[in-house]
């Protein structure tokens, strides 16, 4: 490759780069924080039936769940179900942010175990 090619082709790479980069730029400016419950899908989804039912209540600190596992929470009497499916780098996560909109949640922390079945 001569040095004219090699010239070209990185300008086309670093353009390509910070096209990237600034489109990144601008998404970040306007994302929410981290816990906000958009981040809900990063830990799994709504669910309607479930496996087991947690009661939370305001002396509860933490839970604990498996990956896979569709748990219903029953957080002062409001009730919601969800299904955990979390990447493995998420192993806990608020109960703020996956519980819906319109529950309120004391601090508790949802610890995600990995789910045994799935380990290689």
């Amino acid at each position: 490759m001569n040095r004219s090619t090699r010239a070209l082709m990185f300008s086309l790479f670093a353009g390509a780069l910070f096209a990237g980069g600034a489109a990144n730029a601008s998404d970040t400016a306007q994302a929410k924080p981290a816990s906000a419950k958009h981040a809900r899908a990063d830990y799994g989804t709504p669910a309607v039936h479930a496996h087991r039912t947690i009661v939370v209540n305001d002396r509860t600190r933490h839970v604990n769940v498996t990956n896979g596992e569709t748990v219903q929470f029953d957080v002062n009497g409001q009730r919601f179900a969800f299904a955990f499916n979390n990447w493995p780098n998420k192993d806990v996560v608020d109960l703020s942010v996956i519980a819906p909109d319109g529950v309120t949640t004391p601090k508790v922390r949802v610890y995600i175990a990995p789910n045994p079945m799935s380990q290689g």
